[in-house]
């Protein structure tokens, strides 16, 4: 293996919240497991606080092209067009602490949907169908207000699958962490981080096609 990179995980000590931020970063109803439990580890992103790569990587593929701008996103794909084998080590995790507090957690999944966009310029195949799920989750509920005025059947289906969601997070998050608090945390930090997340994409997005 040339290059490799690990999940990230809570530590039994972390605060209520920042399992909860764990939770909301990871979980297969959030991010989808694109960020450390994949079916094909081929497929896998390697991400800063967890990766390596052998010198000759290096010496070949070089280094960050754009620092704090999803930079270990566009280094993994380099990598990878370059003929090398990078994988995900499914036991290589790490404890991951998130941010210190609720608005820098949404202001960070901001920040991520803008920089997908941003390694986009670099490799116009970077987004994926499922990085647009975010976005479509925030137009899902932003259309709710006028769903309930113009079509009532389809607001209560709109709430009924929003509803059922929100049970699958606050039960699986519950019972993972075996706190009902850090349930309802993640519940909060979920819909946040991809809200956030999908605005960040949609309004780089909108920048990037503006100025060509």
């Amino acid at each position: 293996m040339d290059a490799h990179g690990g999940p990230d995980a809570a530590s039994d000590d972390f605060s209520l919240q920042q399992k909860a931020m764990d939770f909301a970063m990871t979980s297969l109803w959030t991010t989808g497991g694109i960020r450390g439990r994949l079916n094909d580890p081929a497929k896998f992103q390697a991400r800063g606080f967890n990766m390596g790569f052998s010198a000759q990587v290096y010496q070949q593929v070089g280094g960050f092209f754009d620092p704090n701008r999803a930079e270990d996103i566009e280094i993994s794909i380099r990598i990878k067009d370059a003929g090398f084998k990078l994988e995900l080590v499914q036991e290589a995790y790490v404890y991951h602490k998130r941010k210190n507090s609720f608005q820098s957690f949404v202001r960070q999944g901001f920040n991520f949907g803008k920089n997908r966009v941003n390694v986009s310029r670099f490799h116009p195949r970077a987004i994926k169908a499922i990085h647009l799920l975010p976005s479509l989750f925030l137009l899902f509920l932003l259309a709710l207000p006028f769903t309930a005025i113009l079509n009532q059947g389809l607001f209560r289906m709109q709430i009924l699958g929003l509803g059922f969601w929100g049970l699958a997070v606050l039960i699986h998050a519950t019972m993972k962490h075996e706190s009902l608090i850090v349930g309802f945390f993640a519940l909060v930090y979920s819909i946040s981080q991809l809200a956030a997340y999908g605005f960040g994409l949609l309004s780089e997005y909108l920048v990037k096609v503006t100025k060509g």
